[in-house]
């Protein structure tokens, strides 16, 4: 049986919870991991980092071919932030990878040209994954366990 607790809030399978001690519960929540986007901001050297060979040249083909044809300023403006130079780290160059406008953007040129999965790729480069403890849930005690156990009974 699923639940959802405001004291945690998520999900998380009563069932599973339910053979722990509260303290063994809370040990097992802290230490679930989850998904911390990070603002990371590349060029063209961290999208041929991310990518194989053949990958970065057909996206790079494609955005350059857009800039050689009428586009608005927002496009090859993009397109001018790419080319400056960032380190490994995703420091001092490029475009927000995070950005939703340039992941639509990605995504647009992509789904009509290829290659596909680029918009992963770039997630996966810029997402992080944390403990649940130190993000924005934060630490779950074994006092929280007890008091989510007791509403769950509550309002069966």
């Amino acid at each position: 049986m699923a639940i959802y607790n405001t004291n945690f809030g998520f999900e998380s399978e009563l069932d599973a919870l339910s053979e722990l001690s509260a303290d063994e519960a809370a040990i097992f929540i802290n230490n679930i991991m989850v998904e911390n986007p990070k603002s990371v901001f590349g060029s063209y050297r961290t999208l041929a980092k991310i990518s194989t060979e053949d990958e970065y040249n057909a996206l790079r083909g494609i955005i350059e071919n857009l800039v050689t044809g009428e586009t608005g300023y927002l496009i090859s403006d993009m397109v001018d932030m790419l080319k400056i130079p960032g380190d490994d780290y995703g420091r001092g160059g490029g475009l927000d990878l995070t950005s939703p406008t340039f992941l639509s953007f990605v995504s647009g040129l992509c789904t009509a040209n290829g290659p596909t999965g680029m918009v992963e790729k770039i997630q996966n480069y810029t997402n992080s994954f944390q403990p649940i403890a130190t993000s924005k849930y934060g630490f779950v005690s074994p006092g929280q366990i007890i008091t989510a156990r007791q509403q769950s009974t509550e309002n069966i």
